[in-house]
């Protein structure tokens, strides 16, 4: 079985369109990002040091690498794994190989695909103590008002009128 045009045509944008350009993209944003925010350093007093600010520019930069390597790391495999499906489809492959090819196809296009949009959450949540802080804020005033105590409505006083007459 020869590819057929359309395959080739979807192997090749698959590959440019999600396997090129987005982490080559989020690579010169990542690199831009972190240029300006030296530059943003040196206008800033560059004699101080404010803990804060470099605390927070640290974990920013540890966000947006562990951002880049999980979207190359569960994205790249599809493209690439389309690639090798359009150039061998005309081989005769074994069982084995077919089967170890499904296996692969069902990683690649199916499970790994789905990991980076749902791994956002879980990368910020462990390279950034601010965003820890502002979720558990979040989770004990969800929590608060879940499991609010109701308190008794306070009754009226009365107050006593002295007349005098």
């Amino acid at each position: 079985m020869k590819p057929t045009l359309y395959n080739i045509i979807f192997s090749f944008y698959v590959f440019i369109i999600v396997g090129v350009a987005p982490p080559l993209l989020m690579i010169i944003f990542s690199l831009i990002t972190l240029r300006n925010i030296r530059l943003a350093h040196r206008r800033i007093r560059p004699a101080l040091t404010f803990t804060g600010m470099r605390q927070r520019d640290y974990q920013l930069t540890r966000m947006l690498v562990s951002e880049v390597v999980v979207y190359i790391l569960s994205t790249l495999p599809f493209p690439f794994n389309s690639l090798y499906n359009t150039v061998t489809i005309s081989i005769a492959k074994s069982v084995d190989r077919q089967i170890i090819e499904a296996f692969i196809n069902f990683i690649t296009g199916t499970f790994l695909i789905f990991i980076n949009p749902s791994s956002t959450f879980y990368i910020y949540l462990t390279t950034s103590k601010t965003f820890r802080s502002e979720v558990k804020a979040a989770f004990n005033n969800i929590g608060h008002q879940i499991f609010r105590v109701p308190q008794r409505p306070r009754l009226p006083t009365m107050s006593k009128r002295t007349t005098t007459m």
